[in-house]
């Protein structure tokens, strides 16, 4: 006698009950049923608009003084402040909390507080690329909820970044090289997205901005994301029972088939001109301040 398969085996019967808790669990189950579609790409442009120009000259004079030619990979790694006493404290501070992380990140299981370095040294980047400064730009602690039809789930991201009341990026850490979630926690940065377009939409009686940004920090690389999160999309997240998402919500994720290492010389410039550029990007938009 063969048995019977219970509906959520197949993605075409995945339910809300089958997709987790929170974002923090979701995996290929909420992919399916969200219809994330993620679009790798090798373009810096598809995730940023196109009218937004930029050059070096956009990346602040704190994130020069940490471009430093001289320290690679195997530099960092045997880093220590007081041999290199010539470097700024703003320099020796960054390769200090980078040579924890990179030590920690190249070892086949995950040591402890792995999270809470990365953690670290994703908060003294994001000072240094001036993505706070308490008047035009703020961080805070990313604590959404994302509705689907009657339930809601806990969308808990690392930071959210604002310019006014409306939130313009969710910032995320990975846990480890050696990670074994499914797409490496990318499901739940994208749903946390999603859960701070809703958000936007409940305050503002509208999508704006209308392109939300995601960063994640996977140790030492970084990764960029953006979707265009449309009110047909969320309309339906909102009247979904037992049903997959028929909206397609397409995300671009940066960069493919690559890393981008704040370890390697070349990569790091590049990740500076990318914040900087996204930081550019949101000076752009118009702050928005709800009572």
């Amino acid at each position: 006698m063969v048995k019977k398969k219970k509906r959520s085996d197949s993605s075409h019967f995945i339910t809300i009950y089958d997709i987790g808790n929170s974002t923090s669990s979701f995996g290929e189950k909420a992919e399916k049923f969200l219809n994330i579609k993620i679009n790798e790409t090798n373009s810096f442009a598809d995730i940023i608009d196109n009218d937004v120009t930029y050059d070096e000259s956009d990346v602040n004079p704190e994130l020069k003084d940490l471009y430093m030619e001289e320290f690679d990979r195997d530099a960092i790694r045997i880093f220590k402040p007081q041999k290199h006493k010539n470097l700024s404290k703003r320099a020796q501070t960054f390769l200090y909390k980078l040579s924890i992380v990179v030590n920690n990140n190249y070892v086949q299981i995950e040591p402890v507080h792995m999270e809470d370095y990365i953690h670290d040294l994703m908060d003294n980047v994001l000072k240094e690329a001036k993505f706070e400064d308490g008047t035009d730009l703020i961080l805070m602690p990313c604590l959404l909820r994302l509705n689907i039809g009657e339930e809601n789930f806990a969308a808990y991201s690392d930071r959210e970044g604002r310019r006014g009341t409306e939130i313009i990026w969710i910032i995320d850490e990975d846990k480890h090289k050696f990670d074994r979630r499914w797409k490496k926690g990318d499901i739940q940065l994208i749903a946390n997205m999603i859960a701070a377009a809703q958000t936007n939409m409940s305050a503002l009686n509208r999508i704006y901005p209308k392109k939300v940004i995601g960063i994640k920090f996977d140790a030492d690389c970084l990764y960029f994301y953006s979707a265009y999160i449309t009110e047909e999309y969320i309309n339906e997240l909102n009247s979904l029972n037992n049903e997959r998402s028929k909206v397609q919500l397409i995300v671009n994720k940066f960069p493919k088939n690559k890393e981008l290492s704040l370890s390697v010389y070349e990569d790091r410039k590049d990740i500076f001109l990318y914040l900087s550029a996204l930081r550019k990007y949101a000076l752009t938009l118009t702050p928005i301040y709800q009572d």
